[in-house]
């Protein structure tokens, strides 16, 4: 990431994306990120942060509200990172398309339109960050829908890296383990996050800071040599 200019982070206003936005903006840079809901926590996070710092509405399934994002991050972006996504735990008999397609345009046709829109506007030294899962790799029982658009958007950031390389943008995912985030905390019960908490070698949940502190690496001119690369952030789960 080139020392200067605006960092874009769509979904930012909770969870990994807003342990993100508070590191970025602790080491002096410019941040502009996205909420679907939640204004009052965008808004607050920006009255703690001050004036470095900016929210903007955005739903990534749209794709004219992820081009008024890019708008709004304007010509000084130098990193891009998509930290949107949802999950839920519908058996495959009872799966709906509506289900399919929603998760589809939220966790794998957004990311492609991100990267799609970072190849427009990132200059040479820019770098894109996605986060992933290790439901991508590991496919969960009950999470079909959210395991087709993180194994998708690992390969897309693939292709985008290839593609992308020749501008000087790199581009990575972070493949994120169980984080003890508010959406994990709403969609999953307390046995099940016991389980979870057992499982890595760590033997605790992650903390949103720890992802966080992953995807600034990937941000950072120490990674400069990385591109095209899916990096774990599990706590030893495998």
């Amino acid at each position: 990431m080139v020392a200067d200019g605006v960092v874009l982070v769509l979904g930012g206003s909770s969870g990994i994306g807003a342990a993100l936005v508070r590191r970025l903006a602790a080491g002096g840079r410019s941040v502009v990120f996205t909420h679907r809901t939640g204004a009052e926590r965008a808004a607050d996070l920006v009255a703690e942060l001050g004036g470095r710092v900016r929210t903007v509405p955005c739903d990534v399934r749209r794709p004219e509200d992820l081009t008024a994002a890019f708008d709004a991050a304007g010509e000084t972006l130098t990193g891009v990172v998509h930290c949107a996504g949802a999950w839920t735990y519908t058996r495959l008999d009872e799966l709906t398309l509506d289900e399919l397609d929603d998760s589809w345009a939220l966790n794998a046709r957004s990311v492609a339109l991100t990267l799609q829109e970072a190849g427009r506007r990132l200059s040479d030294g820019g770098s894109v960050v996605v986060v992933s899962s290790v439901a991508a790799e590991l496919a969960p029982a009950r999470q079909t829908s959210y395991v087709m658009g993180k194994a998708a958007a690992e390969a897309a950031v693939r292709v985008a890296a290839k593609e992308l390389g020749r501008q000087g943008i790199r581009v990575n995912a972070v493949r994120a383990g169980a984080t003890d985030t508010p959406q994990l905390r709403a969609t999953t019960g307390e046995a099940a996050i016991e389980a979870m908490a057992k499982a890595p070698a760590l033997r605790r949940l992650g903390d949103p800071d720890d992802v966080a502190a992953v995807i600034t690496f990937l941000l950072g001119a120490d990674a400069g040599w990385m591109t095209g690369t899916v990096v774990e952030a599990t706590g030893g789960l495998r």
